[in-house]
């Protein structure tokens, strides 16, 4: 199996760290959580520095503190306010049991408040439109060479991962293609959905029948525009990055970092729901903050109500999980917050998630169910071309348990909803066969699901680079040196992306990528 040469974590980092922290030290966080937040200071420095600061304040709470801005004193009021019954009426799990601590209740206050001021510093930016800070996230601040960001016009566009959509492109007709620029509007049949990535960033998933527009993408903000049906988003947020918004009739769902699902019904009225992280929801007219939604809950804005998330929200987020361990069980990551269900790993099926009391309004689903099948196969999928030459090369070498495992691996890779699973069947099929001339288009086709569902850029560029040592005069060749382009381009490594593009264009002048580097890089052309 291939493995990253820098590790980044896609499901646990200094955002969820962040959250996490007041809950470890007052004894309140579960096993699991507790694994994930020791893990991660065990790598993060800047993590280990706050995390001593926290603990000096809950064994001396009264101790000299840095003295705060008045911009400090008024979001850290703001919150307050927000957390309080008057403001909000959060419900108490059976499990969310309070325990005493030996400094008392102004040692969790005070550690809370350092908490959001050793995040955040003095220095956060804010969003001129709605004055809300932006909180920084996923890595800590001061990670120079991965710190995020959107800087080059390269970088925001959308790619196509899965599935199909009528696309309809500024300034010009209807697309079948597979990259597409900011105010691209995507209208998913009734018998297939689509999975996306935005700018390299953002995770989507567009359930069947969904209607949105990509409408922004700069330093500042993401934003989507959703007009009817469910989408599925993962944000594994760095620091630089900006703030995803999405935009509904009713409201505006602002986030930072987290996995969650908006949903649009036929009466224009918004529920979100958040498995991982929190978001805020804010009223579209007034950009007032009307809610904070935490993991593991449901947020109705026309009912103003909370309820838990169930499992249509959870199905709609499975396909961009990108947790390792949950796509080599096929089950739902341990990370994400699902009343009733159980925190053995095994036995988190997507079929045990209860059912959501009360179910989601009806929308374009409901009339989906009866629709005809999904189409098995989409046009210009590499993958699906590279699957069917290895199921070939298996056939003509008689290698009848070969064939077996690439034909599992192939059904998962057919079905757009089932595609994310593919990564890790096949790099089974690596372990076990990677010695194997048969094997070699599967280190691509890894890279690939890695780059796509997981963003792991790095793991990615090992994976074609080990292709192309192994075979560099593969067929597939040029493909391996498009999508190490492509990971520069994603990852906001721009100069290497220059460099990798001018190399593309001098090797294969006529090549079948040239016009989707030209479209990103147009200065390059004198490189042909």
């Amino acid at each position: 199996m291939v493995a990253p040469r820098h590790p980044r974590p896609t499901r646990y980092g200094c955002h969820e760290c962040r959250e996490d922290a007041e809950s470890v030290m007052a004894g309140r966080a579960t096993y699991e959580v507790r694994t994930q937040y020791e893990t991660h200071l065990r790598r993060c420095r800047d993590c280990r520095r706050v995390h001593r600061l926290l603990l000096e304040i809950y064994e001396d709470p009264f101790q000299d503190l840095p003295e705060p801005t008045p911009a400090q004193h008024a979001r850290t009021f703001r919150r307050i306010l927000e957390h309080t019954d008057a403001h909000q009426v959060v419900r108490r799990r059976p499990w969310q049991v309070w325990h005493p601590l030996p400094a008392g209740l102004a040692a969790a206050t005070v550690a809370a408040a350092m908490t959001l001021f050793l995040w955040q510093g003095s220095d956060t930016p804010t969003d001129d439109a709605g004055g809300i800070e932006v909180a920084l996230s996923e890595d800590a601040a001061g990670n120079d060479d991965d710190s995020g960001g959107i800087d080059h016009p390269a970088q925001s566009f959308a790619r196509r991962l899965a599935g199909s959509a009528s696309v309809e492109i500024p300034n010009a007709e209807a697309s079948t293609g597979t990259i597409y620029p900011v105010g691209s509007r995507f209208r998913v049949p009734l018998h297939d959905s689509l999975q996306l990535t935005l700018a390299g960033k953002v995770v989507a998933n567009f359930t069947r029948g969904t209607e949105a527009t990509w409408s922004e993408a700069s330093s500042q903000v993401i934003r989507v525009r959703l007009d009817r049906g469910l989408i599925a988003m993962r944000y594994d947020r760095k620091p630089a990055d900006p703030v995803l918004e999405i935009v509904t009739p009713a409201a505006v769902v602002r986030v930072v970092g987290t996995v969650f699902t908006v949903q649009v019904d036929y009466e224009k009225n918004t529920t979100v729901s958040v498995l991982r992280g929190e978001v805020e929801v804010l009223d579209a007219e007034r950009a007032d903050v009307l809610a904070e939604v935490r993991a593991g809950y449901r947020y109705d804005h026309r009912a103003g109500t909370f309820s838990d998330v169930g499992r249509a929200e959870v199905a709609a987020a499975l396909p961009i999980s990108g947790d390792e361990d949950a796509l080599a069980m096929g089950t739902v990551p341990v990370g994400w917050v699902v009343p009733g269900l159980s925190e053995d790993p095994s036995a988190r099926q997507l079929s045990a998630v209860p059912k959501a009391e009360p179910d989601l309004a009806p929308t374009v689903l409901d009339i989906a169910r009866t629709a005809s099948p999904r189409r098995r196969s989409a046009p210009e999928d590499d993958g699906a071309e590279l699957l069917a030459e290895l199921m070939e090369d298996a056939a003509r070498s008689r290698r009848a348990e070969i064939r077996r495992t690439l034909d599992g691996c192939r059904e998962y890779y057919a079905d757009p909803d089932e595609r994310y699973r593919a990564a890790a069947c096949l790099a089974r099929f690596l372990k076990r066969y990677g010695t194997s001339p048969l094997a070699v288009e599967g280190y691509l086709l890894v890279g690939m699901l890695r780059m796509d569902y997981a963003l792991d850029f790095d793991a990615a560029d090992i994976a074609f680079e080990e292709f192309l040592r192994r075979a560099p005069d593969h067929p597939r060749a040029e493909l391996a040196r498009y999508r190490l382009w492509l990971s520069a381009v994603e990852d906001g490594r721009i100069s290497q992306a220059l460099e990798r593009g001018r190399a593309y264009l001098r090797r294969y002048p006529n090549g079948r990528y040239v016009g989707r580097i030209l479209q990103r890089f147009p200065e390059l052309k004198a490189s042909l």
